[in-house]
């Protein structure tokens, strides 16, 4: 049966009492992420029979992979991360080649310095 109260027209929401998921400008981006504080705590979660799920530990660099079989045991394995450097994975720009690029063109050229050495 057919819900009518609202009379065969769907409601108009202005934009001050439109459901906050509706283009609102602070929406939550969806994550799988399940943060914990310890192994305990990701054993503690409830989680659907034959299932895996995998829970980060909110303070260390370690996370926990944990199964729950079809009886409802669980078991786990923790593994740890590191997040790599940003420094060492920063592109070079123009700026940071153009010194490189200088001496490149001097050792084409056959550039020595002043005291005869090579300036490569």
């Amino acid at each position: 049966m057919n819900n009518q109260s609202w009379g065969g027209q769907p409601p108009s929401w202005s934009q001050n009492s439109a459901p906050s998921y509706w283009g609102s400008s602070q929406i939550q981006p969806t994550t799988n992420k399940i943060y914990v504080t310890s192994l305990e705590d990701a054993l503690s979660r409830s989680a659907p029979r034959g299932s895996e799920m995998v829970y980060f530990h909110q303070d260390r660099n370690e996370f926990y992979v944990v199964k729950t079989d079809v009886d409802g045991r669980k078991s786990w394995l923790g593994f740890p991360y590191s997040l790599p450097n940003q420094d060492e994975n920063t592109p070079a720009t123009k700026a940071d080649l153009k010194d490189v690029l200088a001496r490149l063109e001097r050792l084409e050229k056959g550039g020595l310095t002043e005291d005869g050495k090579s300036d490569g």
